[in-house]
C-alpha cells in the first residue's frame, strides 16, 4: 500500500481529528459560559434539538483523552521506537519538547493573567510553566485547560529521562532523579491518563492489521461506548449514576483503545477535501486550547448572565463567542506558535558541538508543517505510520 502522507508533510486525517477535539473543546467551555444548564431550561426551551446541541457540547473531557492518546502515538511512539533502535539523541528530544510547549504556553500564561485579573504569586507562574498544576499549584488565572498541559509535560519528562538512561552503560543520576520525580508527581495525579498515553505509543509501536473499514468500525463503537459511558459519569456532566463514576478511568482507557485504532486506521485513508482543509486549522489548535478560556473568564467576570438557547439571537452570541476565540487564538499562533520550528532549529544549532553532527541536513519546516521528531515515516510493522502532531502539537488539549 502506497505511503498516504500528503505532499505537505502531514496525514490530513490526524490534522483534522486534532483540530476537531480541539473544537469540541472550545464549543464545550463557549456552552457552560453563554448558555444555561440544560438542567435549569424553561420546559419551552426544551426540544430534541436543544438536547442534542447539549449533548455534543459536553464532550471536552473525551476530546482531552483523544488528545492525550494523539501524543503517545505521534511523540510516544517514535521516542520509545528512536530509543530501542539506539537513534534516540536526549537533547533533541529535550529541544523539541520544550519549545513546543512553551513557546505558545508562555503568551497564554501572560494572556490569562492579564484578562482574568488574577494575582497569582511568583510560585504559580513557574509552578504552571513546569506542569506542576494539580499537584503544587492551581491553574493559572482559573484557566482550566492547563490541567492537561502537566500531564503531558511529564510524560515528556519520563520519556526523556527513560531515553537517556538507556543510552548509558551506567545509571544515569539525572535521568534516575527524573523518573523518581515523575513517580512521585503520578501520586498526585491520574495515572490512568499516563495508560492513555502509552495505549496511543503502542499502537504505534505495533499498529493493528484491520481493513480501513473494521479499523473504522471498531474504533467507532469502542469510542462510541466509552463516550456513552463518560456521559454518565461526573466528568461526562450528562448525569450522575451512584456508583458509576469507579467506572470512569476504564471507560477513558477504552476511549484510548477506540482512538488509538482510528488512529492507525485513519493514516491510510485518501485525502478528501474535507482532510485538505485540516492542517491549516489544525496548526493553531494548541494555541486555541490554550487561550480561549481566559476570554471566556473575562466575558463571565464583566457581568454576563448566561442565557437559555433559544432563539436566532442566542445561536448569533454563541457563534460570535466561538469566531472570538478562533480569532484571538490565530493571531497570537501567528506571532508566536508559527515560530516555533525556527526557534528550535536555532536552539539546535547553538547547543549541539562543533563536528559531524553539525554538518547534518536538518529537515526545514514551514508553519504548517510536522516538527523534526515527528516527520519520519518509519515505523516496525507498519511503514506509513509517521508521526503528525500530537495533544500538546497543538496540540494541546483542552489542555
Amino acid at each position: 500500500m502506497p505511503n498516504p502522507r500528503s505532499e505537505g508533510g502531514h496525514y490530513e486525517w490526524l490534522d483534522f481529528l486534532r483540530f476537531v477535539a480541539a473544537m469540541l473543546v472550545v464549543l464545550a467551555h463557549v456552552r457552560g459560559t453563554v448558555f444555561q444548564e440544560y438542567g435549569v431550561l424553561n420546559p419551552e426551551n426544551r426540544n430534541i434539538l436543544v438536547a442534542l446541541f447539549y449533548a455534543f457540547a459536553r464532550l471536552g473531557h473525551e476530546a482531552v483523552v483523544v488528545f492525550f492518546v494523539l501524543s503517545g502515538y505521534l511523540v510516544g511512539g517514535k521516542a520509545l521506537e528512536r530509543i530501542a533502535n539506539d537513534s534516540f539523541i536526549p537533547t533533541d528530544f529535550a529541544i523539541d519538547r520544550i519549545t513546543r510547549i512553551w513557546i505558545p504556553l508562555v503568551p497564554a500564561l501572560l494572556l490569562s493573567g492579564l484578562l482574568t485579573r488574577e494575582t497569582n504569586d511568583i510560585s504559580t507562574w513557574i509552578g504552571n510553566l513546569l506542569g506542576l498544576q494539580g499537584t503544587l499549584v492551581s491553574p493559572l488565572g482559573e484557566n482550566g485547560p492547563l490541567w492537561s498541559l502537566a500531564y503531558e509535560i511529564w510524560f515528556y519528562v519520563l520519556t526523556y529521562a527513560i531515553g537517556k538512561q538507556a543510552g548509558r552503560k551506567h545509571i544515569d543520576l539525572l535521568a534516575l532523579l527524573l523518573i523518581g520525580v515523575t513517580a512521585l508527581i503520578f501520586t498526585k495525579l491520574e495515572v490512568q491518563y499516563l495508560a492513555c498515553w502509552l495505549i496511543g505509543a503502542a499502537f504505534y509501536l505495533r499498529p493493528h492489521r484491520f481493513t480501513k473499514l473494521r479499523g473504522l468500525c471498531f474504533s467507532g463503537l469502542l469510542c462510541a461506548g466509552a463516550i456513552a459511558g463518560l456521559q454518565l459519569t461526573g466528568n461526562g456532566f450528562m448525569s450522575k449514576v451512584s456508583g458509576f463514576e469507579a467506572l470512569r478511568p476504564s471507560l477513558e482507557m477504552l476511549l484510548a483503545v477506540g482512538t488509538g485504532i482510528g488512529c492507525v486506521t485513519l493514516v491510510t485513508l485518501k485525502s478528501s477535501r474535507i482532510s485538505t482543509l485540516a492542517p491549516p486549522l489544525a496548526a493553531f489548535s494548541y494555541t486555541l486550547y490554550l487561550t480561549h478560556n481566559p476570554l471566556l473568564i473575562a466575558l463571565r467576570q464583566s457581568g454576563w448572565e448566561r442565557i437559555p438557547p433559544a432563539g436566532l439571537k442566542a445561536a448569533m452570541i454563541y457563534s460570535l463567542a466561538v469566531a472570538t476565540c478562533m480569532l484571538v487564538a490565530w493571531l497570537n499562533y501567528l506571532i508566536f506558535e508559527r515560530n516555533t520550528s525556527s526557534v528550535r532549529r536555532w536552539m539546535k544549532a547553538w547547543t549541539l558541538p562543533v563536528g559531524p553532527r553539525t554538518l547534518m541536513k536538518r529537515p526545514q519546516h514551514t508553519h504548517g508543517e510536522m516538527a523534526p521528531d515527528e516527520s519520519d515515516s518509519s515505523c516496525p510493522g507498519h511503514r506509513m505510520v509517521s508521526d503528525v502532531v500530537s495533544l500538546s502539537e497543538g496540540k494541546g488539549k483542552t489542555s
